[in-house]
């Protein structure tokens, strides 16, 4: 592989892990305003909205379609979590806020995924 994609692929961990960051320090500072009221929705938006993203974004060096996957999931459980208990209008709302860097991160999680796959297929004569 070449050096310039060797970098772009550290780009793409490090973006993904610097948004990780920001997501989960977003967590830290909005779990102080739990509602006591759905705790069991306001902690899978908490968990899965901004705690996992980190955790996730560290796993994709090694497992890049797992992270993937696991992204999709966790908006998903999000979106599904606002739309069970403030309706269908703030989980648009929420999936609107969401879906540009979850989505970037599954894109690149894809690609990387990819590329790792092409490589591994090159490598073996495929």
């Amino acid at each position: 592989m070449s050096t310039k994609h060797n970098q772009f692929t550290g780009v793409l961990y490090g973006v993904g892990i610097a948004w990780g960051v920001i997501s989960f320090v977003i967590g830290v500072i909005s779990s102080f305003t739990l509602n006591s009221v759905h705790i069991v929705e306001s902690l899978t938006v908490l968990i899965c909205g901004f705690m996992l993203i980190l955790p996730l974004s560290i796993l994709a060096i090694w497992q890049p379609r797992l992270a993937a996957i696991l992204i999709t999931a966790s908006f998903v459980a999000v979106v599904c979590s606002v739309c069970m208990t403030e309706g269908l209008g703030d989980g648009a709302k929420v999936a609107e806020r969401l879906i540009l860097p979850n989505a970037a991160l599954v894109c690149a999680y894809a690609y990387l995924s990819l590329s790792r796959n092409d490589e591994h297929s090159s490598l073996n004569g495929a």
